[in-house]
């Protein structure tokens, strides 16, 4: 269980000299052990949906409630770790980091690349969250060497147009792209993909380097390009906000995130295939019984 485990110890914890990429190590360790082990305990489930900003109790009674209305065709269980949309992972990510969600969209503002490209390369270590056509995600700038500046950047994606190509933040950590990266690299490409003069073909070749996950599961049907681009083309938007963060609090912030999940004892033992089976019970008393009731009762009248 993750609840016995350390993110960093003691000793290391209240030193001066964690850097960024301990942070990256802790945080990716920590969500994949969450969805390696998803469907065991409730603790586990509710720390892997915590992450992405999901409450276990709520999504589990929205999918119970589709269930027994048959509108959902899987099973509770597997409906709830459907992929995670890019702007409630992002949103997550930097709440947990620096207790806001810092979404560009709240400033009206049109910036420009080239404001990017300067902001990564000061006062680091730095968050920064990015906003384009159908798509947000955050990049953590942390390292500035004569090749550019190198950090991670985190992100889920089901846009429109994904399909099978959808991918959670836990298939983007099994990427190999999601390790330490040049962001300016990054940055140049993506300038490349919102330009008006770059062909469609080439957008589309950039925007599977930087937003699309190696798969996890088969893809039946692909990423539909025409209409990510189509829609890139149409809305060429960009913005970003930033904000300077130190590793000494990042990773403060995750073992809060740990202490919320793990903090009953009762989760950390209980099933989730229990938890799901009270929930539908206390979903069929509350909606089914009341109307099940009421019929008797209209028949008695007329009885």
């Amino acid at each position: 269980m993750w609840n016995k485990l350390s993110l960093f110890s003691d000793s290391v914890s209240n030193s001066k000299s964690l850097k960024i990429d301990d942070f990256d190590r802790a945080y990716r360790e920590m969500v994949l052990f969450a969805y390696q082990n998803r469907f065991n305990r409730v603790a586990d489930a509710k720390l892997y949906l915590l992450i992405q900003g999901i409450n276990l109790e709520g999504i589990v009674k929205i999918y119970s409630a589709l269930k027994l209305g048959g509108m959902l065709e899987i099973s509770v269980r597997d409906a709830i770790f459907s992929p995670v949309g890019c702007g409630d992972v992002a949103n997550a990510f930097c709440q947990t980091i620096t207790g806001d969600t810092m979404n560009p969209s709240k400033s009206c503002r049109q910036q420009s690349l080239t404001e990017l490209s300067l902001e990564i390369e000061t006062d680091l270590p730095k968050l920064i969250r990015i906003n384009i056509p159908g798509h947000s995600y955050v990049m953590l700038a942390c390292e500035k060497t004569a090749e550019g500046i190198l950090g991670y950047i985190y992100q889920s994606n089901v846009a429109d147009g994904m399909e099978d190509n959808s991918f959670s933040l836990a298939a983007w950590l099994m990427d190999k792209r999601s390790r330490k990266t040049n962001l300016s690299m990054h940055v140049k490409l993506l300038s490349e993909l919102l330009s008006p003069t770059v062909f469609n073909e080439k957008k589309a070749s950039i925007y599977r380097q930087l937003y699309i996950a190696t798969p996890i599961i088969p893809v039946k049907t692909p990423a539909d390009m025409q209409t990510i681009i189509s829609y890139i083309n149409t809305c060429p938007t960009f913005n970003f906000t930033s904000k300077r963060i130190s590793a000494e609090q990042m990773m403060k912030n995750l073992e809060q995130i740990k202490a919320m999940a793990f903090q009953s004892s009762e989760e950390s033992m209980q099933s989730l295939d229990e938890f799901i089976e009270i929930s539908n019970q206390e979903l069929y008393s509350d909606v089914l019984m009341p109307n099940q009731n009421a019929k008797n009762n209209l028949t008695s009248s007329y009885s």
